[in-house]
């Protein structure tokens, strides 16, 4: 039943690249959530790209959550387009109730079901992955990315920032 789900949503998704996606950008809410949540369907079906492949996000502290995010931007970001944006979360030491949110800004629109999630278990072994997709909607767009997760009798967070930048002759 989720194969054929994801394969229907697939279908709807290169149709509309052939046709050219002419509707308006709130038209496409849905269908851009469709999308989100088939990516994100996708990113935990095995076809996951190796870490030393993916760059590492910019943190905004020294000290931080004891989690390392990488990504990875599929394509090349023009304004207004969307762009798939894979994600993995490498926790450095074991905790608990590992959250992750991806908060809304100017500079981006996230298209997703779910705009955080929370992981019970964390461990230095453990590779959580998720996949966004993302609309720059100026030139110098980031996607925040807010990491909490306690360790032994504390709790730690950290704020990343992955930057998505387009070209500035794209139209």
């Amino acid at each position: 039943m989720r194969r054929t789900i994801d394969t229907y949503a697939l279908h709807c998704a290169l149709l509309l690249i052939i046709c050219g996606c002419t509707q308006s950008p709130s038209s496409n809410l849905h269908t851009r959530e469709m999308e989100a949540a088939r990516l994100d369907a996708g990113a935990r079906s095995g076809s996951e790209r190796p870490l030393d492949q993916m760059k590492l996000a910019r943190v905004s502290a020294k000290l931080s959550v004891p989690v390392d995010v990488r990504y990875h931007v599929a394509g090349v970001p023009a304004p207004g387009q969307a762009v798939a944006v894979d994600l993995a979360f490498v926790p450095r030491i074991r905790g608990q109730n590992l959250r992750v949110e991806f908060p809304q800004s100017d500079a981006v629109t996230i298209a997703s079901s779910n705009m955080s999630f929370t992981q019970q278990k964390a461990a230095p072994e453990q590779v959580i992955r998720r996949t966004l997709l993302v609309t720059p909607q100026r030139s110098d767009g980031e996607v925040r990315i807010i990491v909490s997760m306690n360790v032994e009798s504390g709790r730690f967070f950290g704020v990343f920032s992955v930057p998505i930048e387009t070209s500035r002759d794209s139209p």
